[in-house]
C-alpha cells in the first residue's frame, strides 16, 4: 500500500497548492481514467494475509467489498485527508474487537440468552404434550364409563324384551329380537350371492355383501367360531339291529339310542345319542342310562327352566361343561344304586347336543360321532370333508394310560399259547385277570373303577353352518370295519336325496356283510343321522 500511495502522490507534487482546492468530484475521475488498481503484496514480517482490495469508482460513487466511500461526503481540501480516513476505517473494520473490547462478551451473553431460550420452549412443549395426554385419557375414561352405562340399560332392555315375549307364549321366537334379525340378514345375504341377482340400483346392499365375503371364514373355522346361518336340523333317523351269536342265532341287542326334538318346547333344543352296553346286564345298563340322561336334560334343577337356547347353552357352558360331566357321573352313581349287575357290565355314551347355532358333543367309549361338511358349499358335495366330533376312548392313549397305571392298573392285550398279545388293548387290575375292558371310560363297570375307569366324558363342540351337512352317530359295530371316510362317502347319496332312513339302512347292511367276512359274530349295530 505504501509503493501505490507513494507513486499516487508523486503525479501530483509538481501542481500547485491551488489545485488542492480542486473539486472531489474531479479528483475521482482522474482515478477513474487510470484506471487505478490497488493490490496489496504479503508482508514479510507479517503471518497473516492482507485481504487483496480492488477499487472501481463509477459515477455513483459505488465500490466492491468492504472499502466503501459514504454516499455524502464533505469536500475535502487535500488527497492527505482522504487517505487517512480510509486507514482509520479500514483499521475499524480489521480491529474492531481491539476498538469495541465488550463486543465479544456480548455476543456470548445473546447466544446464552437464545440457548436458554430455546430450552424453555422445548420443557414448555414437553409439558404440553402431557397435558393433553392427561386430558386425552380422561376423556377416554369418560367415554368408557359411558359405554358401560349404555351396555347395562341395553342388557335391561333385552331383558326385559325376554320377558315380554315369554310372558305372550310367542312359541315361533326362541331367541331374542336382535338375534334372530342377525340370522334372517345372514341367511338372505348367502341367498342373493348365490343366486347371483343383485338389484343395481341398491349399491350399499352389493358392497355390504362383498365386505360379507371378504371377512367369510373358511368351513373350519366355521366349525369351531360363532360365524353361524343355520339353527335347526332338517330331518334324522334312528335304527338299531342285534347282532348274531357263533351259532347263527340272534342276540339279545345291547345296544340303545337317544332321540329327543324340541326339548321343553324349545325348537333349537335337540338331543341325539347312542349307548352300547357290555356285560352280562349290558342291556339293562343301557336301557336305565338312556332314560336316565333324557329326563335330566328335561328335569334338571339348573336348565329345566330355561326357555331359550341361548340361555340353556351359556348355562351348560358354565365351568368347563361342568352340568354335563355331572349328569354323567351321576348316571353312573345312579346304576351303582340300581338292581343290575353293574360291577361286570356297563354301557358306552356318545350324546350330540344341538342348541341354537351350536353342537356339543359328550364321549365316553369307543362309540362315535362324525360331522360331514362341505368346504365349498357346493350342491352336489363334490367337496365334502370330516369333522371328528369325537375320538375313542382307548387305553392305549397315552393319557389315558397314564392315568390307569397311576391308579395301579395296566394295559395290555390277552396273550396267546405263544405269548403273543391278540386283538385290542384292555384294562387289567395288576397280577389279575380282569376286568379287561377294552376302553378307558365307562358308565358302570364298578370292578375296574380302581384302576382309572372313568365316567367323565370328553367334550368337543362347533358350530352350525351353512357348510355342515349331516351328523353320524354309530356304535362300534359299524366303526369296527369301516372307517370315517368309508361313512362320509356312503352318506352323500342319501343326503342329496334327503333319505336319512336309506342312509342308516345302507350303513347297516354294509356293516353286517363286513362282519360276515371277517368274524364269525356279528356284533349290535346302531345308528343315528341327523341332516341339516
Amino acid at each position: 500500500m505504501k509503493g501505490f500511495f507513494s507513486n499516487f502522490m508523486g503525479k501530483f507534487q509538481d501542481k500547485n497548492e491551488n489545485n488542492n482546492n480542486k473539486n472531489y468530484k474531479e479528483i475521482i475521475n482522474n482515478i477513474k481514467d487510470n484506471k487505478t488498481i490497488i493490490k496489496n503484496e504479503k508482508a514479510n514480517n507479517n503471518k497473516e494475509n492482507d485481504i487483496i482490495y480492488e477499487i472501481d469508482i463509477d459515477t455513483n460513487f459505488k465500490q466492491s467489498r468492504r472499502l466503501t466511500l459514504p454516499p455524502k461526503r464533505k469536500k475535502m481540501t487535500s488527497i492527505n485527508e482522504i487517505i487517512i480516513e480510509k486507514r482509520q476505517r479500514r483499521v475499524q473494520s480489521q480491529n474492531r474487537l481491539v476498538l469495541y473490547p465488550n463486543l465479544k462478551e456480548k455476543e456470548n451473553d445473546s447466544i446464552a440468552n437464545k440457548e436458554r431460550e430455546i430450552e424453555k420452549n422445548i420443557i414448555n412443549n414437553i409439558n404440553n404434550e402431557k397435558d393433553k395426554e392427561k386430558n386425552c385419557e380422561e376423556s377416554n375414561n369418560k367415554n368408557k364409563e359411558k359405554d358401560i352405562l349404555e351396555n347395562k340399560e341395553t342388557n335391561n332392555e333385552k331383558e326385559k324384551e325376554k320377558e315380554i315375549i315369554n310372558e305372550k307364549g310367542n312359541e315361533n321366537l326362541n331367541c331374542s329380537p336382535e338375534k334372530t334379525n342377525k340370522r334372517k340378514l345372514k341367511i338372505k345375504t348367502y341367498k342373493v350371492m348365490k343366486s347371483g341377482k343383485i338389484k343395481e340400483n341398491n349399491r350399499d346392499e352389493k358392497n355390504h355383501i362383498n365386505e360379507n365375503l371378504k371377512k367369510q371364514p373358511t368351513p373350519e373355522q366355521l366349525l369351531k367360531q360363532n360365524s353361524i346361518l343355520i339353527n335347526n336340523f332338517k330331518s334324522h333317523y334312528a335304527l338299531s339291529k342285534p347282532g348274531r351269536d357263533e351259532y347263527g342265532n340272534s342276540k339279545i341287542n345291547q345296544d340303545s339310542y337317544i332321540v329327543l326334538t324340541n326339548i321343553n318346547g324349545i325348537k333349537d333344543f335337540n338331543i341325539f345319542g347312542v349307548l352300547d352296553g357290555h356285560g352280562a346286564e349290558g342291556q339293562l345298563v343301557s336301557q336305565f342310562v338312556s332314560k336316565y340322561l333324557q329326563t335330566e336334560f328335561q328335569t334338571h334343577s339348573l336348565i329345566g327352566n330355561l326357555k331359550t337356547s341361548d340361555e340353556i347353552y351359556k348355562r351348560l357352558c358354565l365351568k368347563d361343561f361342568e352340568i354335563i360331566k355331572d349328569i354323567f357321573i351321576h348316571a353312573d352313581q345312579a346304576l351303582g344304586d340300581q338292581d343290575i349287575d353293574s360291577k361286570n357290565s356297563g354301557t358306552t355314551c356318545v350324546l350330540v347336543i344341538q342348541i341354537g347355532e351350536h353342537i356339543i358333543c359328550a364321549n365316553v367309549g369307543d362309540s362315535r360321532a362324525v360331522l360331514v361338511y362341505d368346504e365349498k358349499n357346493d350342491s352336489n358335495l363334490e367337496y365334502i370333508k370330516l369333522f371328528p366330533l369325537s375320538v375313542d376312548n382307548k387305553p392305549e392313549r397315552p393319557e389315558e394310560k397314564e392315568r390307569i397305571i397311576k391308579m395301579g392298573g395296566t394295559v395290555e392285550k390277552i396273550f396267546n399259547k405263544y405269548g403273543i398279545g391278540v386283538g385290542p388293548y384292555r384294562v387289567w387290575v395288576k397280577n389279575k385277570d380282569f376286568p379287561g375292558l377294552a376302553m378307558s371310560r365307562s358308565i358302570g363297570d364298578f370292578i375296574g373303577k380302581g384302576v382309572g375307569i372313568i365316567p367323565d366324558p370328553e367334550i368337543i363342540e362347533c358350530n352350525l353352518s351353512i357348510y355342515t351337512k349331516y351328523i353320524v352317530i354309530c356304535s362300534d359295530g359299524v366303526w369296527e370295519f369301516l372307517n370315517n371316510e368309508d361313512v362320509m362317502k356312503l352318506g352323500k347319496k342319501y343326503y342329496l336325496e334327503n333319505n336319512p332312513i336309506g342312509f342308516c339302512e345302507e350303513l347297516i347292511d354294509t356293516s353286517i356283510t363286513n362282519w360276515r367276512k371277517e368274524d364269525v359274530v356279528i356284533d349290535d349295530i346302531t345308528v343315528v343321522t341327523v341332516f341339516f
